[in-house]
């Protein structure tokens, strides 16, 4: 009997070790999926800015932004706010360092998707094209030019695949 209670200790600190881990990936899934609702929000009122810049006629559908000055500085008000969103990127990156991105990739995916669509529906109101991958993928980049973590190329289409929603709603608007 004595071998059985000389285990227990060990056991029960094997058990703590597991609890604390568990803990750690709770507490860091919650950090990042709150951060990512925080993503989403702002991405949302980029989209928003955007769409009344038309109705306030500082833009037009029928024209590049980019052909004129006064457009293009009417879309470049945005750019504070994608800025926040490149903050919260950055908040994000310890927490997806070390291997751990493809683990928690789920948890920020909504907010990377709904920011890909504001990035694309600015892209289109500026280019009149569709934004390429490349262009997107840079904008995962801090200031020092390392990664904040990968854009997968299902987030990038699926925030893509969103525009169509933004572009027929300026469509409607538009009439």
């Amino acid at each position: 009997m004595a071998t059985v209670d000389a285990a227990q200790p060990t056991v029960h600190a094997t058990f703590e070790t597991f609890r604390d881990e568990l803990d750690e990936h709770h507490d860091r899934r919650e950090r990042l999926i709150k951060t990512s609702r925080d993503v989403t929000i702002l991405s949302k009122k980029i989209i928003f800015s955007l769409h009344r810049l038309l109705t306030d006629g500082a833009i037009s559908l029928w024209s590049p932004v980019s052909t004129t000055p006064e457009k293009t500085s009417s879309v470049r008000k945005t750019d504070k706010q994608f800025a926040a969103v490149r903050e919260l990127f950055a908040t994000m990156q310890p927490e997806l360092q070390s291997g751990r991105f493809w683990r928690y990739s789920r948890s920020v995916s909504g907010g990377v998707q709904e920011y890909i669509e504001a990035l694309a529906f600015a892209y289109y109101l500026e280019h009149h094209a569709l934004m390429p991958y490349k262009v997107a993928q840079e904008t995962f980049k801090g200031k020092d030019g390392s990664l904040f973590f990968p854009l997968t190329t299902e987030d990038y289409l699926l925030g893509v695949s969103d525009l169509t929603g933004e572009i027929m709603r300026l469509s409607i608007t538009s009439i």
